[in-house]
């Protein structure tokens, strides 16, 4: 059973074209709509970027993955009504702390 489907938009793809994966992001989440949650993957995006993404894509989720500070990825939530993950590496004890700071984000 698939819980979820993520649209990537992040440039740094090993394949395909942004454009072309741009163009199918609408209609690969309208077909997976009411069957999984639909996540939008990116990194360090823009405001203008997830207005566009928010607008065709219509996530229930984005899944930040660049360099957002907690206060970004707050202001994203808060922005774009829509709920935020935000993905963090962890290798030490210390990095979990800090990890914490995204709990309220």
């Amino acid at each position: 059973m698939v819980s979820a489907c993520r649209a990537v938009s992040a440039p740094q793809r090993a394949h395909g074209t942004p454009q072309r994966e741009a163009a199918q992001r609408p209609q690969l989440a309208e077909r997976a709509r009411g069957k999984a949650s639909i996540v939008a993957l990116v990194v360090d995006p823009t405001d203008e970027q997830l207005a566009t993404i928010v607008a065709e894509v219509r996530p229930d989720l984005l899944q930040l993955h660049g360099s957002e500070t907690p206060a970004r990825s707050a202001a994203i939530r808060k922005t774009f009504s829509t709920a935020v993950m935000k993905a963090i590496a962890v290798s030490t004890a210390a990095d979990a702390e800090q990890a914490l700071a995204y709990r309220d984000a």
